[in-house]
């Protein structure tokens, strides 16, 4: 008898031992230490540019001289399509009668001032905005941390690459930030005066500023 009752105990702790490695039942009957696991599916749908804030900020200087000017632009709209958390196309359209300047390198004695500085760039030795009041661009391929698309500007197309700083990609909106150099050659921004247009850097540093929502 006493052999007896050493085995039964024995089977019930093996048994005890077992449930404790199993895990704890709940009151439904589940096992306490499982887990439910949630994936997420990475986001995918059309984003809207807001127009009020996003933004595009320019500079421009002179050869040689350690002057120049910077400001922004706004847009008039634009859409961003994502694809599985990346971006896989889009475009975006510039209004250029926004133009605003936000240095301080002005001096009124010398009529030298942002209102004379904007309506130089609105003529057509420069960015001709009656004429051409919008700027755009078109996505056309995105590889690993750029975007290479068509710019427009002044009517003139030109393949541009767009180096992507930073992106992030919510449910309801998206925050990219690129930087781009474009030759004003190539659009035909030239003052008429080769001598003067001389002095003028051709390069012109954008930093775009894109937020959409859904």
């Amino acid at each position: 008898m006493k052999i007896k009752f050493l085995s039964i105990l024995a089977i019930a702790s093996s048994a005890f031992l077992v449930s404790c490695k199993g895990g704890a039942a709940d009151s439904n009957g589940s096992d306490s230490t499982a887990t439910d696991s949630i994936v997420e599916a990475p986001v995918s749908g059309s984003f809207t540019v807001d127009s009020v804030a996003s933004v595009i900020n320019w500079s421009g200087g002179m050869v040689g001289i350690p002057y120049g000017h910077e400001g922004a632009l706004k847009l008039a709209n634009g859409s961003l399509e994502i694809v599985d958390g990346k971006l896989t196309a889009g475009s975006f359209t510039v209004d250029m009668k926004t133009i605003s300047p936000t240095d301080t390198n002005y001096n009124a004695k010398e009529k030298k001032t942002p209102e004379n500085l904007v309506g130089h760039l609105s003529t057509d030795e420069f960015f001709g905005v009656e004429k051409n009041p919008t700027a755009t661009f078109v996505i056309k391929s995105v590889e690993e941390g750029k975007v290479i698309g068509d710019m427009t500007i002044k009517g003139k197309t030109n393949s541009e690459t767009i180096a992507i700083e930073s992106m992030e990609v919510t449910e309801s909106s998206i925050n990219a930030v690129g930087v781009v150099t474009i030759d004003r050659q190539k659009y035909g921004v030239s003052y008429k005066s080769s001598v003067k247009d001389m002095v003028l850097s051709d390069e012109i540093p954008l930093k775009i500023t894109l937020v959409g929502k859904k």
